[in-house]
């Protein structure tokens, strides 16, 4: 509590609720018996919620800007867009920052496309339908249904009740061309075969949901042309930027500080 009992009107029992917020964060997914202290950032953070402070300002790695906060608070005032990948929370897990309101996220995603625009929004088997009826409500027209297909994790999905989960869909809406290589080859494919991120792969898993740099970074180059701009508004582990072409600006927000400093430590090399 050291670092909170120095802040002015901060008494004791809301330093203990601020401490154990920033604790729970720092610990998502471990058996309490395994919980270390969070990190300064997280308890800042929180702190920063609770008496209404800054937010921590955009940090640059190159052509690479990176945002710490919501993304309700902080794209309204970024400007317009042509080209947006992104892999928001799905909601349908037991982690803490996975809460969605896609509807809600969509319609302000929505106001910030340019024009003309590339638009691509991963979402899981079982949201599929949900995720098209909410795209053609907003009038987001979709030009491509992309299937990431995964079976390095298939054991993880099995059940009696069900066949085994295997793939997830990344929605393309958008206006205007595609950037394609000119030779014909996999790539142009609505199918893409691709694993899993795993701690002993060349694309280490730094994230519970985090997608394979292949894929993004497809969709990025093809969603885009050089000297525009890519923005990814949920970035969690920063793969988005991690796979942006140095002919490319990309603009990452993330809200979560322990994934903040994930995205900081992959792109600061």
């Amino acid at each position: 509590l050291s670092r909170l009992s120095k802040l002015p009107d901060f008494d004791e029992g809301i330093q203990i609720d601020a401490w154990n917020e920033a604790a729970k964060r720092a610990n998502e997914g471990r058996e309490q018996k395994a919980w270390h202290p969070p990190i300064e950032a997280i308890v800042k953070e929180v702190v920063n919620e609770m008496m209404g402070g800054p937010e921590e300002p955009p940090t640059n790695f190159g052509h690479v800007r990176l945002i710490q906060g919501r993304m309700e608070d902080k794209l309204p005032g970024l400007g317009k867009f042509p080209c947006i990948v992104t892999d928001p929370p799905y909601g349908t897990t037991t982690h803490d920052w996975d809460k969605a309101e896609h509807e809600a996220w969509l319609d302000i995603i929505k106001d910030t496309l340019e024009p003309e625009y590339s638009f691509f929004w991963f979402c899981p088997a079982s949201l599929v339908a949900d995720t098209e009826i909410m795209f053609r409500r907003l009038s987001l027209p979709i030009q491509s249904r992309i299937i990431w297909h995964r079976r390095n994790m298939a054991l993880g999905s099995a059940a009696k009740t069900k066949f085994i989960d295997t793939w997830e869909m990344a929605f393309h809406a958008g206006n205007r061309d595609l950037n394609f290589p000119s030779d014909w080859g996999d790539e142009w494919f609505d199918v893409q075969i691709h694993a899993v991120p795993q701690s002993n792969f060349g694309d280490k898993k730094l994230h519970p949901t985090q997608k394979p740099i292949e894929i993004i970074s497809r969709l990025v180059r093809f969603g885009s042309f050089p000297g525009e701009y890519v923005l990814d508004p949920f970035a969690g582990s920063g793969t988005t930027g991690a796979a942006c072409p140095e002919d490319r600006q990309c603009v990452l927000i993330e809200r979560s500080p322990k994934f903040v400093k994930i995205i900081e430590d992959r792109l600061n090399v």
